[in-house]
């Protein structure tokens, strides 16, 4: 990946930028509110660590004490996102007297492992993709910053041969998604495939994306279905389909760069723009939580990589910046302002719906929006699309 080169004549134009400004803002807004509602020390006690709560107050009955990796994983990642505005602007993005984005990042990443066992594996190969995918991209921002970036490699190189393990000829191809190694499917296969080919290994990224293409696209709707699974020795296809799994594979695909590669991801983006918007044909479904409260925000992220790639057609490009815009107005005009603990935040709805005005789409959103507990991964969804349109102003 291309590693940001700012001067301070190029902070200076950019801060002269009100689409940037205004961007950067919400973004920061987004940031702040997240950490500072969620963001905590291991056990509420111990030093130099940070981890993002899983819901606050407290968990619902069911889900107290449950260890959410992936979520973790995510919550990096938006973090490191902060910590590249920090690095092209100067101006912190957490909250006064908070350690930076970026190191908080790597504190995250550290504590992940504290809070997981004393190790960064678990049984779930889609989870350990995403961690080595943040760590990788924390590695990156450090070496930027001229800062210690060691502990962030380590992770990933620990976590690559995990990953190389899951990828067999089995079923074709792909990549298992569970220990238990009887189903290969696309949340697993597709950041996996980005890591591979962000990590160099372009030929194993290329199995694995035209795995997924020629197995688990679905030629009537266009999209990646869920993934095929062993059951008494014969093979099923899984036809269920989730957004955020359209997501890796355009960054996959990006990453390889191949003719077919820049071919497909337009026909994806046409066929996401078709299933997975509202009525208004540009705002993206977003009507999940738990895990599903951070779908949307994932393949936001993949579409702003798409916007900003001069080698996709401009057609294309317009189309996902498209979707990422309305889909961030949508969620930021359904904001609720709050205070936690004497801070000022924003709370940021976990679905997306259409009003007549922008005035009853708030006022019919208020109750719920504000309503707690909060989750964390749907205010990292949020907070990742804020970001990402962040990032079409560079």
């Amino acid at each position: 990946m291309p590693l940001f080169q700012y001067d301070d004549a190029a902070r200076q134009t950019l801060s002269a930028s009100a689409s940037w400004r205004a961007a950067s803002a919400r973004a920061t807004l987004a940031a702040r509110s997240v950490t500072t509602v969620f963001g905590h020390r291991l056990f509420g006690v111990v030093p130099e660590t940070h981890l993002g709560r899983t819901y606050v107050p407290e968990a619902p009955e069911g889900q107290k004490g449950l260890w959410h990796y992936w979520w973790q994983a995510h919550y990096v990642d938006c973090l490191v996102d902060a910590g590249w505005r920090e690095y092209i602007t100067g101006q912190r993005s957490t909250r006064s007297g908070w350690p930076s984005a970026g190191k908080l990042a790597a504190r995250t990443i550290f504590t992940m492992g504290l809070r997981n066992g004393l190790k960064f594996t678990n049984k779930y190969f889609d989870d350990m993709a995403w961690l080595a995918l943040a760590a990788q991209r924390s590695a990156q921002l450090a070496q930027q910053a001229n800062k210690k970036e060691r502990r962030e490699r380590r992770v990933a190189a620990y976590l690559t041969p995990v990953l190389q393990s899951a990828q067999t000829d089995d079923l074709g191809g792909g990549l298992y998604w569970h220990y238990l190694r009887d189903f290969k499917n696309t949340a697993a296969t597709g950041p996996a495939a980005v890591y591979f080919a962000r990590s160099g290994e372009t030929q194993r990224a290329a199995a694995l994306v035209d795995w997924l293409w020629n197995n688990l696209r679905n030629p009537e709707t266009g999209l990646l279905m869920d993934g095929l699974k062993m059951v008494n020795g014969s093979v099923e296809l899984v036809p269920h389909v989730f957004t955020y799994n359209q997501g890796p594979i355009l960054g996959a695909m990006l990453e390889l760069g191949r003719p077919q590669d820049l071919e497909n991801i337009s026909a994806l983006v046409r066929s996401i723009a078709e299933h997975f918007t509202l009525s208004d044909g540009a705002t993206l479904q977003a009507e999940g939580d738990g895990d599903g409260g951070l779908f949307t925000g994932i393949l936001c992220r993949y579409l702003g990589l798409v916007a900003h790639d001069d080698r996709v057609p401009e057609e294309t490009r317009v189309t996902a910046e498209a979707l990422i815009r309305a889909t961030a107005r949508n969620l930021w005009d359904r904001r609720v302002e709050t205070t936690w603990n004497g801070q000022d935040i924003i709370i940021f709805p976990g679905t997306t719906h259409l009003a007549e005005n922008k005035e009853a789409t708030a006022a019919s959103s208020t109750n719920t929006v504000g309503q707690q507990p909060w989750q964390l991964s749907q205010q990292v969804q949020a907070w990742m699309v804020f970001e990402t349109v962040a990032r079409l102003e560079l």
